[in-house]
């Protein structure tokens, strides 16, 4: 079984988390284990779990449709351990993506839907498996 670290924001989710959730649901469907940021952590805690999470992980799945520097950071840890990392955006929000980032990671998934999404991802997390 693979473990999914899957970094979102988790002070600026706002209509976004019932998304992630959603996604989480799919992923523990298809027999992965998803390890998720804690919102109720002090900072410092907050901070210290997510990076051990992804240090556990075998793919980095980040969802960047919510502005977060926590995420930013999360996904350059990732980055710098290289980890298989997946990074997720609603279409709605494309045009805020960075070059920086779209420079990174030209594999980056934009999706109009949840079922749009987990098509998407399909493939991408097979070869994850497949490592």
């Amino acid at each position: 079984m693979k473990i999914i670290y899957l970094a979102h924001s988790v002070t600026n989710g706002g209509q976004n988390l019932q998304k992630i959730h959603t996604l989480i649901s799919w992923l523990k469907d298809e027999k992965f284990v998803v390890i998720q940021p804690t919102s109720n952590l002090v900072p410092n805690s907050l901070a210290a779990d997510s990076l051990q999470s992804i240090e556990k992980s075998d793919c980095v799945i980040a969802d960047i449709t919510t502005y977060s520097h926590g995420v930013g950071f999360e996904l350059g840890y990732a980055y710098a351990l290289k980890k298989s990392i997946v990074v997720i955006c609603d279409v709605y929000a494309k045009n805020k993506v960075s070059k920086f980032l779209l420079g990174l990671f030209p594999s980056m998934i934009f999706y109009n839907d949840q079922a749009d999404l987990e098509r998407k991802i399909f493939s991408q997390l097979r070869s994850v498996t497949a490592q």
